[in-house]
């Protein structure tokens, strides 16, 4: 078997790396190629997330891809592992199987000096990615010179990098170039954020209700998913949705009045007051100007007329969460929320307006007004 070895820190895992491992398989050609993360290495500067969410990532980005899978060979290893180390693993792992390096042409002009180079000469062929700019067929002689069996892959060089990705994404954007199923990975876990935006969350409530913000985060971006919203911002609005929700509620009233909020039943009502008093902390202590994600954590228990996708879908996922106590209603409105958010919102919002009314309490009166615009818009619980 023709095995080929793709190395790297897959920080994150891209349409890149998949075309070029594609182009490796087709070209070379192998039989199957090992996507190899490396290891947690201190004072890289240059790795953002930990190898485990990095393997985690590569395999999604392996799935359904006939001939691809992940090595976790260097992955546990908290150093910089010379690759003929590497290779002197796989030789032993697969002693019958022809082993084929790939590498970009910028890391031919220093092949021939890599540490051991001799013996990972012995142990495998390469095969080289060019790169724009560079004169890959002049440089790959040389490295044939010195002992390499080297083959140039016929690939045009792809407008992906990882910086960029990590550049949109600490913007909360979804990048093109990134596959659906690892930029949801990305947003459900808050990777390529600060961490300490999470912390900071964290000392505003406590862990329970941080559980429960968690919890928002992963059914946020499994919806936003699932109705092609912008995960990075469904994240960044469920982690901030409940931000104000553990506050004194004096100081949660002086929030919601400084951000206009000047009706009397809502000031009187912690449970309702907590989302615009979130919204303009959000603003003050961690920098949110995004109107949409602003409207979503001020409108997240109430819902308002117009609500946007993304309001509707915090909205939901609050409702819905995995660490939600079973109420009656809740397994049907997941299962509709997976179908038709306007539906989830309108259902949810009656199955409480039930609820208050069984209790002798009055039904907020934005709620109302909520039911009354999806039911004229045509959405049916």
């Amino acid at each position: 078997m023709r095995t080929g070895i793709f190395g790297g820190s897959f920080d994150p895992p891209h349409e890149g790396h998949l075309r070029a491992a594609r182009t490796a398989l087709q070209s070379g050609p192998l039989d199957r190629v090992l996507l190899v993360p490396c290891g947690d290495i201190p004072n890289a500067g240059k790795i953002h997330v930990p190898a485990g969410d990095r393997v985690a990532m590569l395999r999604l980005l392996a799935e359904g891809q006939p001939g691809l899978s992940v090595s976790e060979v260097e992955a546990g290893e908290a150093r910089r592992v010379p690759t003929a180390e590497t290779m002197k693993v796989l030789r032993a792992r697969y002693p019958m199987d022809e082993l084929f390096f790939i590498i970009g042409a910028d890391k031919l002009t220093t092949l021939p000096d890599w540490k051991n180079a001799r013996e990972l000469f012995s142990l495998c062929s390469f095969l080289v990615l060019p790169r724009d700019g560079l004169p890959v067929l002049e440089l790959a002689e040389n490295a044939r010179r010195r002992g390499a069996s080297v083959t140039v892959l016929p690939m045009e060089e792809t407008p992906v990098s990882s910086g960029a990705i990590q550049r949109e994404l600490a913007l909360r954007r979804d990048p093109a170039g990134l596959p659906d199923a690892v930029a949801a990975y990305i947003a459900g876990r808050g990777l390529y954020q600060e961490r300490e935006t999470e912390e900071k969350v964290l000392s505003l409530m406590t862990e329970k209700r941080f559980r429960h913000t968690l919890g928002v985060r992963t059914q946020a971006v499994l919806l936003a998913q699932k109705h092609h919203l912008p995960m990075q911002k469904a994240s960044w609005a469920a982690l901030l949705h409940d931000c104000a929700k553990c506050l004194p509620f004096e100081e949660m009233t002086a929030l919601a009045r400084s951000g206009g909020v000047t009706d009397p039943d809502l000031l009187s009502s912690p449970e309702m007051l907590h989302g615009p008093a979130g919204a303009v902390l959000a603003r003050r202590d961690f920098g949110v100007e995004d109107p949409d994600v602003l409207n979503a954590i001020a409108y997240h228990t109430m819902g308002r007329a117009g609500m946007s996708p993304l309001e509707m879908c915090i909205f939901v996922a609050d409702a819905t969460e995995p660490g939600r106590r079973e109420y009656p209603g809740l397994q049907e409105l997941r299962e509709l929320s997976y179908r038709d958010l306007p539906a989830a919102v309108l259902l949810s919002l009656a199955c409480t307006r039930r609820y208050v009314e069984e209790q002798g309490k009055p039904f907020n009166p934005l709620s109302e007004k909520t039911i009354a615009w999806l039911e004229a818009a045509g959405a049916s619980s």
